[in-house]
Protein backbone atom coordinates (compact mmCIF):
# COMPACT_ATOMS: atom_id res chain seq x y z
CA UNK A 1 0.00 0.00 0.00
CA UNK A 2 1.17 3.57 -0.58
CA UNK A 3 2.99 5.44 2.18
CA UNK A 4 0.16 7.97 2.59
CA UNK A 5 -2.23 5.19 3.60
CA UNK A 6 0.15 4.09 6.36
CA UNK A 7 0.49 7.67 7.68
CA UNK A 8 -3.28 8.08 7.37
CA UNK A 9 -3.83 4.99 9.51
CA UNK A 10 -1.18 5.80 12.11
CA UNK A 11 -2.39 9.38 12.65
CA UNK A 12 -5.97 8.23 13.12
CA UNK A 13 -5.54 6.54 16.49
CA UNK A 14 -4.16 9.53 18.43
CA UNK A 15 -6.90 11.67 16.87
CA UNK A 16 -9.57 9.12 17.86
CA UNK A 17 -8.45 8.95 21.47
CA UNK A 18 -8.02 12.74 21.74
CA UNK A 19 -11.53 13.42 20.40
CA UNK A 20 -12.94 10.60 22.52
CA UNK A 21 -11.31 11.97 25.67
CA UNK A 22 -12.51 15.51 24.91
CA UNK A 23 -16.08 14.28 24.46
CA UNK A 24 -15.97 12.16 27.59
CA UNK A 25 -14.62 15.09 29.63
CA UNK A 26 -16.64 18.02 28.25
CA UNK A 27 -19.41 16.54 26.11
CA UNK A 28 -23.09 15.97 26.63
CA UNK A 29 -24.42 12.49 27.28
CA UNK A 30 -25.16 11.92 23.60
CA UNK A 31 -21.64 13.03 22.64
CA UNK A 32 -20.19 10.76 25.31
CA UNK A 33 -22.30 7.88 23.97
CA UNK A 34 -21.08 8.49 20.41
CA UNK A 35 -17.45 8.88 21.51
CA UNK A 36 -17.55 5.71 23.58
CA UNK A 37 -19.18 3.82 20.70
CA UNK A 38 -16.49 4.99 18.29
CA UNK A 39 -13.53 4.37 20.58
CA UNK A 40 -14.67 0.91 21.68
CA UNK A 41 -16.06 -0.14 18.31
CA UNK A 42 -13.16 1.01 16.17
CA UNK A 43 -10.61 -0.40 18.62
CA UNK A 44 -12.42 -3.76 18.63
CA UNK A 45 -12.55 -3.66 14.85
CA UNK A 46 -8.82 -3.14 14.68
CA UNK A 47 -8.05 -5.78 17.29
CA UNK A 48 -10.36 -8.37 15.74
CA UNK A 49 -8.25 -8.51 12.61
CA UNK A 50 -4.98 -10.33 13.00
CA UNK A 51 -3.95 -9.21 9.54
CA UNK A 52 -5.71 -6.64 7.45
CA UNK A 53 -5.23 -7.78 3.90
CA UNK A 54 -8.55 -6.76 2.32
CA UNK A 55 -8.33 -9.66 -0.15
CA UNK A 56 -11.90 -10.71 0.56
CA UNK A 57 -14.79 -9.39 2.59
CA UNK A 58 -13.59 -8.62 6.10
CA UNK A 59 -16.57 -10.24 7.82
CA UNK A 60 -15.69 -9.40 11.40
CA UNK A 61 -14.94 -5.81 10.50
CA UNK A 62 -18.19 -5.57 8.52
CA UNK A 63 -20.15 -6.94 11.49
CA UNK A 64 -18.54 -4.47 13.88
CA UNK A 65 -19.20 -1.61 11.44
CA UNK A 66 -22.89 -2.56 11.26
CA UNK A 67 -23.14 -2.69 15.06
CA UNK A 68 -21.42 0.70 15.31
CA UNK A 69 -23.87 2.05 12.72
CA UNK A 70 -26.88 0.81 14.73
CA UNK A 71 -25.55 2.38 17.93
CA UNK A 72 -24.75 5.68 16.20
CA UNK A 73 -28.23 5.81 14.64
CA UNK A 74 -29.70 5.21 18.10
CA UNK A 75 -27.60 8.07 19.52
CA UNK A 76 -28.60 10.35 16.63
CA UNK A 77 -32.27 9.55 17.20
CA UNK A 78 -31.88 10.13 20.95
CA UNK A 79 -30.55 13.68 20.48
CA UNK A 80 -31.09 14.61 16.82
CA UNK A 81 -28.47 17.27 16.12
CA UNK A 82 -27.04 17.65 12.65
CA UNK A 83 -23.39 16.77 13.49
CA UNK A 84 -24.49 13.57 15.25
CA UNK A 85 -26.65 12.67 12.26
CA UNK A 86 -23.57 13.22 10.07
CA UNK A 87 -21.59 10.83 12.28
CA UNK A 88 -24.17 8.11 11.65
CA UNK A 89 -24.29 8.97 7.94
CA UNK A 90 -20.52 8.67 7.58
CA UNK A 91 -20.63 5.28 9.30
CA UNK A 92 -23.35 4.26 6.83
CA UNK A 93 -20.90 5.06 4.03
CA UNK A 94 -18.36 2.68 5.60
CA UNK A 95 -20.99 -0.06 5.78
CA UNK A 96 -21.85 0.60 2.14
CA UNK A 97 -18.18 -0.05 1.33
CA UNK A 98 -18.63 -3.57 2.69
CA UNK A 99 -21.79 -3.97 0.62
CA UNK A 100 -19.88 -2.84 -2.46
CA UNK A 101 -17.31 -5.57 -1.76
CA UNK A 102 -20.10 -8.15 -1.55
CA UNK A 103 -21.51 -6.93 -4.86
CA UNK A 104 -18.09 -6.87 -6.57
CA UNK A 105 -15.69 -9.40 -5.01
CA UNK A 106 -13.04 -8.43 -7.61
CA UNK A 107 -12.84 -4.89 -6.20
CA UNK A 108 -9.29 -3.64 -5.74
CA UNK A 109 -7.96 -4.03 -2.18
CA UNK A 110 -7.04 -0.35 -1.88
CA UNK A 111 -10.48 0.71 -3.09
CA UNK A 112 -12.12 -1.52 -0.49
CA UNK A 113 -9.84 -0.20 2.25
CA UNK A 114 -10.55 3.42 1.29
CA UNK A 115 -14.31 2.85 1.02
CA UNK A 116 -14.50 1.33 4.48
CA UNK A 117 -11.97 3.53 6.24
CA UNK A 118 -11.92 6.93 4.59
CA UNK A 119 -14.91 8.25 6.48
CA UNK A 120 -13.25 7.70 9.87
CA UNK A 121 -11.74 11.18 9.93
CA UNK A 122 -15.11 12.61 8.87
CA UNK A 123 -16.69 10.87 11.88
CA UNK A 124 -14.20 12.54 14.18
CA UNK A 125 -14.59 15.93 12.49
CA UNK A 126 -18.38 15.77 12.89
CA UNK A 127 -18.09 14.78 16.53
CA UNK A 128 -15.59 17.51 17.40
CA UNK A 129 -17.77 20.02 15.51
CA UNK A 130 -20.75 19.02 17.65
CA UNK A 131 -18.66 19.33 20.82
CA UNK A 132 -17.39 22.76 19.76
CA UNK A 133 -20.86 24.05 18.84
CA UNK A 134 -22.32 22.79 22.11
CA UNK A 135 -19.51 24.41 24.11
CA UNK A 136 -19.93 27.73 22.29
CA UNK A 137 -23.69 27.60 22.82
CA UNK A 138 -23.27 26.99 26.55
CA UNK A 139 -20.76 29.84 26.87
CA UNK A 140 -23.03 32.30 25.08
CA UNK A 141 -25.95 31.26 27.30
CA UNK A 142 -23.79 31.73 30.39
CA UNK A 143 -22.81 35.23 29.23
CA UNK A 144 -26.45 36.17 28.67
CA UNK A 145 -27.44 35.02 32.14
CA UNK A 146 -24.47 36.70 33.83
Amino acid sequence: MPVWTILYSVAFWPCLFAVGAACLLWGTRSQQCVALTLVVGLTLGQLSLSTIDYHGLERRLAMIDVIILCLLVACAMWKPRLPLIFVAAFQLLAVMGHLARIIDPRMDRLTYAVLTGATAYCLLASLITDLTLTTLRHRSQARRHA
